[in-house]
This record gives structure tokens, C-alpha cells and sequence, in this order.
């Protein structure tokens, strides 16, 4: 019943001022009722905006840290997985999915360094910054890494964070800057060799062949003069080795069809296999009949002739040398394989660097030379071998 809508006249006259009370009452409920449901609307409109300033902080969060350049990981205070970033995943090799909520040793062993540096940051309470290297799915590779602890407004800590920044390239440029100083060094060494070594050369080779002329064959000092003839000849290829590789190399660039330049090449190797008198077969493996790259034809034959003597040399009496030509994804692939001694791995390893060699009279310096004219091509190149069983060298390039 509506106590409220009733005329106070059809009350009793003793419950009238118990009526008055009761409708004055219910009429303060209503009020206050009316308050709080503005009050509760006022809350929740605020809670809306509240929840869409968190979501809109949150993807901009997300965004900022997806757009970093280095490598963002956070854990809670049980070291639980709470962020990571796409470069973190890239870099480590893992999916946000394969860490978020699991503990950071469950994804990564302590071995890895993963985590290493914002766990140190927890246990010094205090910021550290050192550089590391990451051992990734068998790769190792140089980082900077800076861990901190994530503390609250109170001095609550609610876990850790770490950036990590890859120096791989870093590495390499210093590699190159250091390489180039190198470089400047001994081409200013090798020019005042040169010049201090070539001009008695050649009054040694000049003297030694008129020697030559006036010695017969057969009388033993012709084998005297033909081995200083020889020796001259040795120390002027050293010295133009050492020139070459070291001074500053300018290509004239020619776009040319590769099958069909490399058989001149070929020929030049041809004449070196009579040299050798051995029954040694130059095999080709073209895959197709043209393919156009842009090289330095002269620059160029002196890569592909190195590595073709070079096999040449390493079969014992007999055997094959292959050159190969391949085209996949608009890259040129150039093989020359041969079925010779082959390399042991410490000598893959240090195959390109330069003055390390095998040979007992080598310089060290042909793969180096080959290595530098292969790289201002803007190719690659790799070494593949087996003791026994012969090498293969493969050279990639962009298809024109």
C-alpha cells in the first residue's frame, strides 16, 4: 500500500503526525535514492573514462615499446615473464606467446644470459649496465644489456626489467674501421717496399736473363741462372700481391653474360693443367645457357683463376675440377668445387684472412685478394671442405 498518496484525513486524527512523519521520511529516501543513483552513474561514467585513458596508455605503451629499437623484457616479482617486446622476440628467437606469465629460467637457461643482468640489478638493488654475450640457439653474439629494478610510488618492488641491444653490427663496423686503418698502414709499407724491392729486381732478373743467353741448356749453371730467373720472378708476384690487397681498389663495372665470359676464363685454367701434366678435367655445370651479372672483367678473372689454380694445386694425380652456375631469387651462384686434399676446419676458418696460409711458399694472401674483390662486388663468398674429399668454393652474386 501507497502510504504515501493517502489523504491525511482518512487517517485516524492520533496517526496523523505518524503519517506526517512517514511521508517525510519516505520523501528523504527518495531523495537520497535519486543522489545516489546520480552518484553511481557519475562513478561509472568516470570508471568508463578511467578504463579507456588505461586501454589508450596501454596501446601506446605497447606501441612505444614495439617501435624500440633494442630489445624490452619485464617480469613481475616471481621473475614471470609480463612484456616483451617484437625485438626481444626477434632477437631472442621466441614469441610473446612462448613467455608471458612463465617464469624467465623456464624459457631461457641461465647459460643463455638471458635475464643475467636485471637479476644482478634485483639482488644489488641498484641499476646495472654491462656488456654480454647471448648464447641463442646455438649463435653467440655481443650485446649491451641494462637492468633495473621496476619499483611503485611507495619503493614497492614490483619486478625487473631488461633492454638488450644488439652490437652484432657494431662489432662489424669497428671490425672494418680497424681493418681499413690496417690496411692504410701496410699499403703505405707495401708502397716503400715496392719501391725498395723492385728496382734491384729488376736489375736481378734483367742481369740473370742476359746470363741465361750466353749458358746453355744443358750446362748446370743454366739451372743456377733459371732458378734466380725464378726466384725474381716469386718475390715480384709477392710484391704485387701485397699491392693489390692492399691499395684502394676502383671496378669498371660491365654487365656480361657469366657462361659465356667464364669460358675464356676456363681456357686460362686449361693451360695451367698442361703445366701440371696431370689428367685433371675442368667440368662445367651451368644450369642454364645465359646469365647476366655486372662485374670488373679483369678484377673478376683474378678471383675465379685464384680459386681454379688453387684447385688445381690441391688434387694429387688425378682428378676434377667443377665450376658451376646457378640462378635462384635473382641471385647468381658461382661454384668451383674440386675433389682434392680438401682443408681442415681450423684452415676454413682462417681461409680469407690475410698472410695465413697452408702452402709452404705461399703468401697468404690470393683468398684475401679474392675475398676483398668478391665484397667491392657487393657479393659473398664461402668455403666448404673436407680432408680427403676436396673443397668448394661458392660465390653469390646479384643476377642484372
Amino acid at each position: 500500500m501507497d502510504f504515501k498518496n493517502i489523504p491525511s484525513e482518512e487517517f485516524p486524527a492520533e496517526f496523523s503526525g505518524l503519517l506526517d512523519w512517514f511521508n517525510e521520511t519516505v520523501g528523504r529516501l527518495e531523495a537520497a535514492y535519486s543522489e545516489l543513483g546520480e552518484q553511481f552513474q557519475t562513478v561509472n561514467r568516470e570508471l568508463a573514462q578511467t578504463n579507456q585513458s588505461l586501454e589508450y596508455n596501454q596501446r601506446r605503451l605497447n606501441a612505444l615499446l614495439g617501435s624500440m629499437g633494442p630489445g624490452v623484457i619485464m617480469v613481475d616479482s616471481d621473475m614471470k615473464f609480463t612484456v616483451i617486446n617484437r625485438s626481444a622476440e626477434k632477437l631472442l628467437g621466441v614469441t610473446e606467446k612462448d613467455c608471458l606469465g612463465k617464469p624467465v629460467r623456464e624459457v631461457f637457461a641461465e647459460e643463455s644470459g638471458v635475464g643475467t643482468v636485471m637479476l644482478r640489478a634485483l639482488a644489488e638493488k641498484k641499476d646495472l649496465s654491462q656488456e654480454i654475450t647471448l648464447h641463442i640457439s646455438d649463435k653467440n653474439f655481443p650485446v649491451s644489456v641494462s637492468g633495473s629494478r621496476v619499483i611503485d610510488s611507495e619503493a614497492n618492488v614490483l619486478g625487473a626489467m631488461e633492454t638488450i641491444a644488439d652490437l652484432s653490427e657494431l662489432r662489424k663496423m669497428q671490425a672494418e674501421v680497424q681493418q681499413s686503418r690496417i690496411l692504410t698502414a701496410l699499403g703505405e709499407m707495401a708502397a716503400t717496399v715496392a719501391h725498395e724491392i723492385r728496382n734491384p729486381l729488376g736489375g736481378i732478373g734483367g742481369y740473370a736473363g742476359l746470363l741465361a743467353r750466353g749458358i746453355p741448356p744443358e750446362d748446370p749453371k743454366r739451372k743456377l741462372v733459371d732458378q734466380i730467373i725464378q726466384g725474381v720472378s716469386s718475390l715480384n708476384n709477392i710484391v704485387t700481391n701485397l699491392l693489390s690487397y692492399t691499395r684502394k681498389t676502383t671496378l669498371q663495372m660491365v654487365r656480361l653474360d657469366l657462361c659465356e665470359w667464364i669460358e675464356s676464363v676456363i681456357a686460362h685454367a686449361e693451360i695451367e693443367v698442361e703445366k701440371e701434366k696431370k689428367p685433371i678435367e675442368i667440368q662445367r655445370d651451368f644450369s642454364q645457357e645465359s646469365v647476366f651479372v655486372e662485374i670488373d672483367p679483369e678484377r673478376f678473372q683474378q678471383v675465379v683463376l685464384n680459386l681454379l689454380f688453387n684447385a688445381i694445386q690441391s688434387i694429387g694425380d688425378k682428378g676434377w675440377v667443377k665450376v658451376g652456375i646457378t640462378v635462384s631469387q635473382a641471385k647468381v651462384w658461382l661454384k668451383i668445387s674440386d675433389n682434392g686434399k680438401g682443408m681442415p676446419p681450423e684452415a676454413q676458418k682462417d681461409a680469407f684472412t690475410p698472410f695465413f696460409t697452408t702452402k709452404e711458399q705461399g703468401t697468404g694472401l690470393g683468398l684475401a685478394i679474392v675475398k676483398k674483390l668478391v665484397d667491392l662486388h657487393a657479393g659473398t663468398i664461402e668455403v666448404q671442405s673436407e680432408v680427403g674429399a676436396g673443397t668448394e668454393f661458392l660465390i653469390c652474386l646479384k643476377e642484372t
